[in-house]
């Protein structure tokens, strides 16, 4: 039989998720408002992922800059403690099979709510609740689920707001902490394109920019102090390597897309850590965790980033436009028996042909006129001779 009980009072938007049979809730993350002022601040949205972690609920409620984050390990989750309601959740804490008490999630305002635990054996299945232009302004958890072990690996940590997050898009982690969270996540299709930070024996700080974001200057979180440090990669990083951690984070180094990796940002205290490395050649498009007064006490990263083969199709200059064509001279043809040459063939035109000189055929003539003129004066002497000689016989 489910148990469950309401924290909060029942206004808004209602929403449910159930984790499916034979699983409950591996991990409980959130976003609380971003106000100094620990009064104002409340829950603003909520999203629990199941102990196979690969079943996620949506994110409910309404997000906001500040991410909380509770990873309880091996653990599952017996009930809460410490929250504080108002018009809407303004804080809570989570008991978990350890015995233990997570941190207290959002702020100090509101008014405070008795404590609620499932039955014996029992642990947190589901989740439902409502929400408001403030945030959630309900919630209740379904006690119905046996533990079971949560599926827990290095790339586990996830928080996205979409519906359901496969699998191969989990994160890398290093660290467990999730208290003083930080987060730089670059806008989708995005990706990050340089880190920076402080480190001595540890790593102490740390901060990151995006591609389409050059001009931003680096916000570090943490604590400045060791030598600085700044790596850049144009098509971006692939996932860690070479990670400690011990009661924070040591030592980590970044693998690029190229196939090299950053010096070792940190110390050798500490455990050596799994490596980590993006799916399907993606790359890391957020980088957030946790900070303490003396460093860096988590770090996650999430591969939603392009490819290096889609980062640098995208940056490859378009070709330069075509010069004009050089004009080319007509050849002559070369004369053929189908063909003369060009002096020898009478073309067709519209013009009068020219004038031709006929002088020649004057001075025929004029001679031609002049034999007959003879001829005629000589045939009259001839005749009157003729006739005289006739007159006188």
């Amino acid at each position: 039989m489910s148990v469950s009980q309401t924290l909060g009072a029942v206004s808004g938007t209602s929403f449910n998720f159930n984790c499916p049979t034979g699983m409950n809730i591996g991990i409980i993350l959130g976003t609380r408002n971003a106000s100094t002022n620990p009064l104002e601040n409340n829950i603003k949205s909520i999203q629990v992922a199941c102990s196979d972690m690969k079943t996620y609920s949506p994110e409910f409620g309404i997000k906001d800059t500040r991410v909380w984050a509770d990873i309880p390990g091996d653990n599952a989750y017996t009930g809460w403690t410490g929250a504080r309601t108002s018009d809407v959740v303004n804080a809570i804490s989570f008991k978990r099979t350890d015995g233990k008490v997570s941190t207290s999630y959002g702020g100090t305002g509101g008014t405070p709510q008795p404590d609620f635990t499932c039955p014996a054996g029992k642990v947190f299945k589901g989740i439902s609740g409502s929400h408001g232009p403030r945030g959630i302004t309900s919630l209740k958890f379904d006690c119905d689920g046996t533990y079971t072990p949560t599926v827990w690996t290095p790339d586990m940590f996830n928080y996205t707001g979409q519906t359901i997050t496969p699998y191969e898009e989990i994160h890398g982690m290093v660290g467990t902490s999730t208290s003083n969270m930080y987060d730089f996540t670059c806008p989708d299709g995005d990706y990050i394109n340089s880190i920076s930070g402080y480190a001595d024996t540890e790593l102490r700080g740390i901060a990151a920019k995006c591609a389409s974001k050059p001009n931003d200057t680096f916000s570090y979180v943490g604590k400045k102090t060791g030598s600085i440090w700044t790596d850049m990669s144009s098509t971006g990083y692939t996932g860690y390597k070479d990670a400690r951690f011990g009661s924070r984070v040591d030592a980590i180094r970044f693998k690029k897309s190229d196939g090299t990796s950053t010096p070792i940002y940190g110390g050798v205290g500490g455990v050596l850590q799994p490596e980590f490395t993006c799916p399907n050649g993606k790359t890391i498009s957020r980088i957030l965790g946790s900070t303490t007064d003396a460093g860096i006490s988590s770090i996650l990263v999430e591969c939603r980033g392009p490819t290096a083969e889609a980062i640098k199709a995208a940056a490859k200059p378009l070709p330069p436009p075509p010069s004009p064509p050089t004009p080319t001279p007509t050849p002559t043809p070369t004369p053929t028996e189908e063909q003369p040459a060009e002096e020898n063939v009478e073309e067709q035109t519209d013009e009068e042909p020219p004038t031709k000189s006929y002088t020649w055929l004057w001075i025929a003539l004029g001679i031609f006129l002049l034999v007959l003129v003879l001829g005629i004066i000589i045939a009259v002497v001839v005749l009157s001779g003729k006739s005289d000689i006739e007159k006188n016989e």
